[in-house]
């Protein structure tokens, strides 16, 4: 199977991310991995991603002229026309704040079987029924675990992405955190495709990968009964393999000049120490 991860990212502190994306990814599975800069690699990414020998195809200074609202980046994963991709039977679209670890099958081979089983050209979960801070009921497609058939979905898709597109330049999508997710969910119902039930498209647990993205908000990471829901017993163990690999140590040392990235990475030892340690009791 010839498959892509790909994603969008800003070229503030969360390209610093992507040395650590890159690297799990190459641990994990055997994939090409093409990323859509919102600007200029800087010099802590350049210098992590060569000291690893690591080479995704990373696109600089796309979508110009976008602006920078809330989840305008996560809704331009999904809008590349299908040019970008026709090598590719599967593209994986993520986001680059994923920790992913190796499992048997490995992911990719997982979610296209899924998406087969399914029937569709693609597979994700469910997002979220209500809209954050609201009792509004809203419909989403989860974005961060999105697998499309190439070209199928993007051929099908292909006029509703375009007006997507034009929406987000001009900022009509993108303001809201859940706006992405919400597009998605117009994207495939408006294809006439379906779209995921809360029952209808479980996962198992191992696929959850880890979401750096949670150490920011202290009452997630800090919340023993959340974690455990999203990080398995078997990924919580893989997480300290990781963790002794020596070329992951000197990308942490390398990526954590940044103060941002720093604190999340030692939110994240905080609470996988803890929890080790609540283990042994």
């Amino acid at each position: 199977m010839k498959a892509c991860v790909s994603t969008v990212v800003t070229a503030d502190h969360f390209q610093h991310y992507i040395p650590l994306f890159c690297y799990s990814l190459q641990r994990a599975v055997k994939c090409d991995v093409k990323i859509f800069l919102r600007g200029k690699l800087d010099h802590i990414t350049r210098v992590a991603l060569c000291e690893a020998d690591l080479y995704p195809l990373i696109l600089q200074d796309t979508f110009p002229g976008f602006p920078n609202y809330t989840s305008t980046t996560n809704a331009l994963r999904f809008l590349p026309g299908p040019r970008e991709y026709m090598q590719y039977e599967w593209v994986y679209h993520t986001d680059v704040d994923f920790v992913f670890l190796p499992h048997e099958p490995d992911f990719l081979t997982y979610y296209a079987r899924k998406a087969d089983a399914w029937g569709e050209d693609y597979w994700s979960r469910r997002g979220p029924k209500r809209a954050s801070g609201t009792d509004e009921r809203a419909k989403r497609i989860a974005g961060g675990c999105m697998m499309t058939r190439v070209p199928d979905w993007y051929v099908k898709t292909q006029e509703l992405r375009t007006e997507m597109l034009e929406k987000v330049r001009v900022g009509e999508i993108g303001r809201y955190r859940e706006d992405d997710e919400r597009m998605l969910w117009d994207i495939c119902a408006g294809a006439g495709m379906k779209c995921p039930t809360k029952r209808g498209n479980w996962r198992h647990k191992k696929y959850k990968e880890i979401h750096l993205g949670d150490f920011k908000f202290d009452g997630r990471w800090g919340s023993n009964r959340k974690m455990a829901r999203r990080i398995s017993a078997g990924n919580f163990q893989k997480w300290f393999r990781l963790e002794e690999d020596p070329m992951w140590k000197h990308l942490c040392s390398i990526v954590e000049q940044d103060k941002e990235i720093k604190t999340i990475l030692d939110n994240v030892r905080e609470y996988m120490d803890g929890r080790r340690d609540r283990s042994r009791l």
